[in-house]
């Protein structure tokens, strides 16, 4: 299923962009992550709804969260394409690649989404994307003011002052 194929392509496309910074460009970042690299961006947080679909029998919350992806994925993918990175800019090729390839795949998602007859949106839908949103720009918001970044050290995590 689709499903299936975006978690496989989300997890190998995080596994990516983590493992490079931590571990194939220590000399450069030190293996530490930097915040603004953790999973908690607009695009990343769709793996947890993916995998949460994957698994889940209760048709409300899948339509809850397709609520929110179609808008998220093809809004949020279509800027992500349009705005440069950095990693480009520093040589940082297998990165560029990651982000084109993750942001192509997601809006592909919401694209069949969209199209499909397992979801026509309605105005409780809107309301309830809106929700999730709000909850979504808390967390973030709650998220980019604890000043510490995870730094990995041999098999475990550890938290570093910035």
């Amino acid at each position: 299923s689709v499903f299936k194929t975006m978690l496989f392509v989300g997890i190998v496309s995080e596994f990516i962009k983590v493992f490079y910074y931590t571990m194939a460009n220590e000399a450069t970042h030190g293996g530490v992550l930097p915040k603004t690299d953790l999973p908690f961006h607009l695009c990343s947080i769709q793996i947890l709804f993916i995998l949460t679909i994957n698994f889940s029998k209760n048709e409300k919350i899948k339509r809850f969260l397709y609520s929110f992806m179609v808008p998220s994925c093809l809004l949020g993918g279509l800027a992500a394409m349009l705005l440069p990175t950095e990693s480009s800019l520093n040589g940082m090729w297998i990165l560029s690649l990651q982000y084109f390839g993750y942001h192509a795949a997601i809006m592909i998602l919401a694209l069949k989404l969209a199209t499909s007859q397992e979801f026509a949106p309605n105005i409780k839908d809107y309301f309830n994307c809106l929700k999730l949103l709000l909850c979504m720009i808390f967390f973030a918001m709650y998220i980019s003011f604890i000043p510490t970044v995870m730094q990995y050290s041999g098999m475990a995590f550890r938290s570093a002052q910035v």
